[in-house]
Order: C-alpha cells, then sequence, then structure tokens
C-alpha cells in the first residue's frame, strides 16, 4: 500500500515501512516451489525405501497407467501399505473399472496417505 506523504517511494506494511532495494533479485516463484520440493524431498526421502513409497502412491494416478493393464495391475503397491490387503485391492479394482476420484474409493489408504510428511 501506497503511503500519501511526500514520498511517493515510501510504502507501509502494517504500520512498518518498506524500502525497494534494486540490488535485491526478486525469488522466481516456480524455482522457489521446486527448491522446497526437492529440500523436503532430501530431508524427508532419505533411502531408496522412501522413494519407493513415493513411487507405490503413483499407482492411484491414473494419468500414469497403460492404456492396457493387466488386470493384477497396481496390486503389490497397495499391499506394501500394510492396510487390509483384500479391501484395498477390491478398492483398487472398482478404481480401474469406474470412473471415480482415489480419494472418493481408497478411504483407509488415503487415510493413511494423508499422514505422509509430504
Amino acid at each position: 500500500k501506497n503511503n500519501n506523504s511526500n514520498n511517493n517511494n515510501d510504502m507501509i506494511f502494517k504500520y512498518v515501512k518498506l524500502i525497494n532495494y534494486s540490488k535485491i533479485v526478486p525469488i522466481k516463484k516456480n524455482q522457489f516451489i521446486t527448491s522446497i520440493c526437492n529440500n523436503l524431498k532430501s530431508r524427508l526421502l532419505e533411502d531408496t525405501n522412501d522413494l519407493s513409497l513415493m513411487k507405490d502412491i503413483t499407482v492411484l494416478d491414473k494419468s500414469t497407467w497403460a492404456v492396457d493393464i493387466d488386470i493384477r495391475y497396481g496390486e503389490e503397491e497397495v499391499k506394501r501399505f500394510m492396510l487390509n490387503k483384500n479391501n484395498a485391492i477390491n478398492e483398487l479394482k472398482v478404481y480401474s473399472d469406474e470412473d471415480k476420484y482415489p480419494q472418493d474409493v481408497f478411504l483407509e489408504l488415503n487415510n493413511c496417505i494423508k499422514t505422509f510428511p509430504c
């Protein structure tokens, strides 16, 4: 917000005077987000087991599926989460056959994934 004082360059935010320094380079938004994601991955996903966990979650993303998937596609990935395996496999079959959002089909698995820190 510009302050209506004598100098039009004076800016105030919550009673704090803001100064525009031309030497400071602004942060690029996309680069910033990418940097945060990479930083979180390096801190939270420390070994290959963690990375495979992220890969297993992608089985819920139909856009990554091949055009002609095997009838048992994704079962091993879903079993890895140590939930009720029969429910998870049945939910996977419903999800692959019907046009529904994963969070509407995989209730228990969705709650499990929400606990991941990334």
